[in-house]
Formats: C-alpha cells, structure tokens, sequence
C-alpha cells in the first residue's frame, strides 16, 4: 500500500478529512494540548493531527487501549528532502510533580522527619528511613514509564491499525511487514514531549527533563525514534511550532494535486523542474492561500522529491493508491 511519498501523504491528508463529529481527527494545537479539564499547554491556530482521537475512535470496542501521543505533525527535512513524521506529547502539568519518586522524596521523607524524626513516638518507629528510601527505588515512575510506552505504542499498535482501516476501507491491499519497511526505511520518526514551565522550574524541571531523555535512549538506539527533544512550552514555540507555522498541514493541498498533475503528464524527470513551476503557479493562483518565497521554495522541493520517489518506485500505480 506505502511504496511512496507520494501514497503516504495522500493517507494523512485522508486522515486530516476524515469525518468524526465525537472524536475530530485533526484539531488547533489549543485543543490537542489540552487536557480533560480543557487546560491547554500552548496556544495556537496551527493544526496537526489529533492522535489521541484517532486512537479513541479505532480502538473504541476495546476495554484496554494502547497509550498515545496527542499530536502527529510531519515535514521534510530541507538538508534531504526526507519525510519526517513529529510524534507531539504535550504534559500540561509539570514533569516533577508528576513523578512518584520526587513527591517521595520532597514530601513524604521529609515529612516524617520533621513531624517525630524516627524517633520512638514515631508512628512507624518499626521503620527507619533507610527501609522508606529502599521503597522508593522499587517504584518507576508512573511519568517515564508511560512517556517511553507512549510512542513505542503510537507507532507499534496505532499507526498500523490506523492504516489497515484505512486500506479496509478502499479495497487496499495491506501488509505490515510493508507498513513497516516503509516507516523505518524511508520516514524518520521523531518525538517531542513539551513540558509545563514555571517560576520555580529551572532546576527541578531541567534535571527530570534530562531523566525523561535518558529514558528514549533505548528507543533511538534500537530504531525506533530517529530523535527525540524535550522541550518547555516556550521552548516548543521557538522551535517546532515555527516550523508548523512556515510548513502547515494545509500545504497537502498544494503537494498532491500539483504532484499528480506533473505525472500525470510525463515521468521524465529532466521536464519535472518546469513543469513543476509551472503547475504550481496555477495552483496557488487557485487558492486563497499566502505564502512567502521561502516557502514557495520549499513546496517546489518536496513537489519535486514526490515526484522524484514516485518514478523509483514504479510498481506503485498513482490512481491506485
């Protein structure tokens, strides 16, 4: 089903459209960082994929559900023109507080020692604090074990679920063992957990910030994540959400007509720089959409390296998707 850049944007952009009234696929970053009580950690128009939702509404039957990342973002590398897919967890509370083992140690151990110090009209004089601390390094953190399982999951469990509903429903013929060939041969896969910040956070936040690093060690040493960033929420909007804003989902709307056109008219590709100019032009003419120059360049690119990925991958038929 996935043989190219082409066929694999066509499948977000069917994800972007999909119809779900109770569980919206595609939402403002607004919404997709916000947590139940409707507390959002960045506030933004730009959209991105809601991947919370898609889970919700695929695995709605089942009692048990695989833990997800909230947002999917992709974009191309400007270096090599690389398909790159952002797996976006948003923590609307600070990462210390949600830490088992640092509420131990900043409440509980200090509790008990000021309120008896162990001593013996301490009510639990039949402990000692080295039997406390012994407790605490039996418990994981319910933060670290959940960030490391949520994109292993998303990507493991979701995404191909996700696409074979996807080919279910448009006669496709699917294999995960080519999901997956696709995925790691040809996409790189990134993840960002976003993190509240504070008035107080610059220590606290910064060392558990580095703990929740080492943890995705394991995930980009095995092939899992190409890379993975963890940032505070004014962090993210410096980095990713800029990229967002210069590249945004809306752009699919350009890429796959103005691609299918240029094939559509020759698979030579010493006429694709023309011809793709050309193509482009009238498209943007068509709709009400402003871009700046460098973003026209970059359309042109990716237009380009679609065009480039489809012709060496000729087994792959552009009306059979």
């Amino acid at each position: 089903m996935f043989s190219n850049y082409l066929n694999f944007l066509k499948f977000l952009d069917y994800l972007r459209n999909y119809e779900c009234l109770e569980n919206p696929y595609f939402g403002d970053i607004t919404t997709v960082s916000s947590d139940k009580n409707g507390r959002f950690l960045v506030e933004s128009d730009e959209l991105m994929l809601n991947f919370e939702n898609i889970r919700n509404n695929i695995f709605n039957y089942h009692k048990i559900k695989p833990s997800t990342v909230d947002g999917l973002y992709f974009n191309f590398d400007k270096k090599h023109m690389i398909l790159s897919l952002y797996f976006v967890e948003f923590k609307g509370s600070k990462l210390s507080n949600l830490s088992f083992s640092y509420y131990f140690e900043s409440n509980i151990i200090p509790l008990i020692d000021e309120q008896c110090g162990f001593g013996d009209d301490c009510p639990i004089n039949n402990l000692n604090k080295r039997v406390l601390e012994k407790m605490l390094d039996g418990y994981s953190d319910k933060i670290s074990n959940n960030l490391k399982i949520k994109p292993f999951e998303s990507l493991f469990i979701i995404f191909p679920k996700i696409c074979e509903e996807y080919a279910n429903e448009n006669g496709l013929k699917y294999s995960i063992g080519d999901f997956y060939s696709f995925i790691f041969e040809k996409i790189r896969c990134h993840l960002i957990v976003v993190y509240k910040s504070g008035e107080n956070y610059i220590n606290d936040e910064k060392t558990f910030a580095s703990d929740i690093r080492d943890k995705y060690k394991v995930l980009k040493n095995n092939g899992v994540l190409n890379d993975y960033k963890v940032y505070d929420e004014l962090d993210f909007k410096d980095n990713l959400l800029k990229d967002i804003e210069e590249f945004p989902f809306s752009f699919l709307d350009i890429i796959i007509p103005v691609s299918e056109n240029v094939l559509n008219e020759t698979k030579n590709p010493s006429k694709f720089g023309s011809l793709i100019k050309e193509k482009l032009d009238v498209n943007l003419s068509k709709i009400d959409l402003s871009i700046n120059d460098s973003q026209k360049e970059m359309l042109r690119r990716v237009i380009s390296q679609c065009c480039m990925d489809y012709i060496n991958n000729r087994d792959c038929r552009i009306n059979n998707f």
